[in-house]
């Protein structure tokens, strides 16, 4: 198709109210027509397609971000407007620019510091929701959204509070006047709405540099403050002061806008899909994807605005030379190449966090961790205190009309008072890391303890399925990891079994050392890389310490009435940990102490793999590897799963050549780093300050599994299945590499 001929969509029209309260049915149009189409009412070409939308977002040589424009201010007003104001947005710059301003800010929004504020915003939560539990109803944008995303950022930035209103007014003027870049096709907007809208912004404008010029001259202990006292690695400032200034703008109407509006959308959607709002009552669980299939089907950042440099094609679509893109990161969402039934809402969706709507590439959104953590504690609490939320029936849903954000003007909802908790009623602790403390610990042999921790407050733990761990950081700065051997449904506390490695790096050591009644340590969220999946029969094979994380699948499939056996090798009862708990199980359980039976036969177990019999095991790598090629022989490999505990005799893929060099790109500074032949990523990653966590540093524990946005990675980990291998989204950067040779990997880091 020639750029003389170029597809139109009939009937899209993206500021209407039509397409701002249910874009669905208008992007599946658009897609099936053309999924790159030009929108000739603002003079821009309009990218659907979710490879189309990677593939220009990353390519920024061709598909520039210097594509926002601003509907020019009223003559009068046009000398109190700085010289290029819109290019000084980070939405808007390109690297070296971009690069500076995002490794300015990018200490500042690391995802630690900003899930460490989750307890913040549990207490603001709680704080809005007592105001107006009792009424039976409310007006949740103003009574609950808005006040919310607006009081976490301002104290997030260390702003003055009493000005919230304005921030509030600031950010509808500035969104309103963004318009692609264009000298002639500029969005409508009435004289008396645009002299309103640039008088708010120039007041926003003149608000904002006085406050930085008074934290200039007494820095307080705030982020805004820190910002300005940030220098480079020349003594100069990180972001020059203009730009900075535009960003802070930035943050505050990111910040109380977006998380905003997809609180309304979790709403909505629970409200319209009842089974999906019990499965998540039912499992609590899903809250966190459950906010991740939110962004996906409903972005509230709907695109951003590209500027081609050159002619070039996408989506066998030849787009020309200087024209405005408006990448549509709502419509990837919506992409059934990508993800199947892409209309349908549905919480348990295994690739929903594979969504664009924080953007892609060196513009992804730098707010997100602040936004996930934000929106799912919200919703926990308000599900909590109030269970049947709901949207009231029959009532107009008016969005204002913009390109950048989805802003719901008003949204009533309604309950039964009846039905609602105080806050006290339940206390959850479900942050990245929690210090718990040791309120059990026993021998369990001379080599093996079992300590149970526990919320020092009394707070309930986070829930777990079977074959889930938990990550220990312990005082020395090591990350451990250990199976749960407890009970899934006691979430009261958190049983692990941790064996001394004589020969080890330490950590099971200081395990030992340290974790006695009273000591506080810190735990991660549980993490489940070893799940229990249904079958008609399972066989489970443990190897000394092996048999912490079959415990609870066990105990899960008693109380279920299910058909297993357990097959329990060790090299004497003596090293056999839980043993008075397996032998409660009679003669469903079978010991195998090696200095009496010898090796495990591992033909008579897999016998029942032909009748369809899953096999679970974990224990030490000798035992594991015999098991992969015995099943391997049988044809039955993907009814094997297996967990290591140690990086001992790990069955890893070999290198098929020396290792090369490549480049990794970090997709929140756009900092890219040098890994040579000799040294491993993960090395590079951590000399360079990079915001990852390792535990086993040897592919086995899943800690350090990242999302990678582009190049293809060499797998040597044993976490990943071979198909997420093949689809190279993820990757455990402890132990991965690039696949080609002088490449480049982008990681969502």
């Amino acid at each position: 198709m020639n750029i003389q001929t170029p597809p139109v969509i009939d009937g899209f029209d993206p500021l209407s109210q039509d397409f701002l309260s249910n874009p669905i049915p208008h992007i599946q149009n658009a897609r099936t027509v053309s999924p790159v189409f030009f929108y000739p009412p603002l003079g821009m070409w309009v990218v659907t397609g979710y490879d189309n939308i990677c593939q220009a977002a990353r390519n920024t040589e061709v598909f520039s971000s210097k594509a926002l424009g601003l509907v020019p201010p009223p003559a009068d007003l046009a000398h109190r407007v700085p010289e290029k104001m819109e290019e000084q947005f980070i939405i808007a710059i390109d690297p070296p620019q971009h690069t500076e301003s995002r490794m300015g800010l990018a200490p500042f929004f690391t995802p630690r510091k900003l899930v460490a504020l989750e307890d913040d915003i549990r207490r603001i939560a709680n704080e809005l929701i007592d105001d107006f539990i009792e009424k039976g109803s409310c007006e949740f944008m103003h009574d609950f959204c808005y006040p919310l995303s607006l009081r976490v950022i301002m104290e997030l930035l260390g702003i003055p509070q009493d000005r919230a209103a304005d921030y509030r007014r600031w950010t509808d003027d500035i969104f309103q006047l963004f318009t692609p870049r264009s000298e002639d096709n500029v969005k409508p907007i009435t004289e008396e709405e645009r002299r309103a809208r640039w008088s708010g912004v120039l007041d926003y404008n003149d608000f904002f540099d006085a406050l930085l010029d008074e934290r200039e001259r007494n820095p307080q202990d705030d982020l805004v403050s820190k910002m300005l006292q940030a220098k480079d690695k020349d003594g100069n400032p990180a972001i020059p002061r203009m730009r900075l200034l535009r960003h802070i703008q930035e943050l505050v109407a990111a910040g109380n806008d977006t998380t905003a509006n997809l609180l309304a959308v979790m709403v909505q959607l629970l409200t319209d899909h009842p089974a999906q709002r019990e499965d998540l009552a039912q499992n609590p669980e899903l809250m966190a994807n459950a906010v991740e299939e939110a962004l996906r089907i409903r972005g509230t950042s709907p695109g951003l605005f590209r500027f081609t440099t050159r002619e070039t094609a996408l989506g066998g679509v030849t787009i020309p030379a200087h024209a405005n893109v408006w990448l549509l990161f709502a419509a990837g969402g919506l992409d059934d190449d990508k993800f199947i039934d892409a209309a349908r809402f549905d919480i348990r969706r295994e690739n929903a966090d594979q969504h664009l709507s924080f953007g892609h590439g060196r513009h992804a959104c730098m707010g997100s961790p602040l936004a996930r953590v934000e929106i799912k504690a919200a919703m926990e609490e308000l599900l909590r205190r109030i269970p049947d939320i709901r949207v009231t029936p029959g009532q107009r849903l008016d969005y204002l009309p913009t390109l950048t954000v989805l802003a719901l003007k008003h949204l009533t909802v309604e309950w039964t008072p009846a039905v609602t908790k105080t806050p006290e009623a339940t206390k959850t602790k479900d942050s990245a890391w929690t210090p718990l403390t040791v309120i059990a610990r026993k021998a369990e042999t001379e080599d093996v303890i079992s300590v149970t921790l526990a919320d020092p407050d009394g707070a309930t733990l986070p829930a777990w399925d079977a074959g889930a761990h938990v990550d220990l950081r312990l005082p020395s700065g090591l990350v451990r990891s250990y199976s749960l051997a407890g009970d899934p449904s006691d979430r009261t506390g958190h049983k692990l079994g941790i064996l001394r490695e004589a020969e080890g790096r330490g950590g099971s050591a200081e395990c030992h050392a340290v974790l006695k009644p009273g000591a506080t340590i810190e735990v991660s969220a549980p993490s489940n890389h070893f799940p229990l999946k249904p079958a008609p029969k399972y066989v489970f094979i443990a190897g000394g310490i092996g048999i912490t994380p079959l415990l609870p699948m066990i105990r899960t499939l008693q109380q279920q009435g299910a058909d297993w056996t357990l097959t329990y090798g060790a090299r004497s009862t003596d090293t056999m940990a839980f043993l008075d708990e397996v032998q409660s199980y009679g003669d469903k359980v079978t010991l195998a102490p090696q200095d009496q039976v010898g090796l495990l036969d591992l033909d008579a177990l897999l016998s029942a793999t032909a009748e369809g019999a899953h096999v679970y095991a974990c224990g030490p790598g000798a035992m594991l590897k015999a098991l992969q090629e015995k099943c391997a022989t049988l044809g039955c490999r993907d009814q094997l799963h297996i967990e290591h505990f140690s990086a001992d005799g790990l069955v890893l893929p070999d290198f098929e050549t020396e290792p090369t060099a490549f480049e990794v790109e970090l997709s929140s500074t756009g900092q890219v780093l040098q890994v040579p032949a000799n040294r491993s990523l993960r090395d590079v990653l951590l000399e360079n300050g990079a915001n990852v966590t390792f535990s086993c540093e040897s592919g086995y524990c899943g800690t350090c599994e990242t999302r990678v946005l582009g190049g293809t990675p060499e797998h040597h980990d044993v976490i990943l299945t071979d198909e997420e291998k093949a689809e190279g989204r993820l990757m455990m950067v402890c132990v991965g590499r690039c696949a080609k040779a002088g490449g480049r990997l982008v990681l969502d880091i």
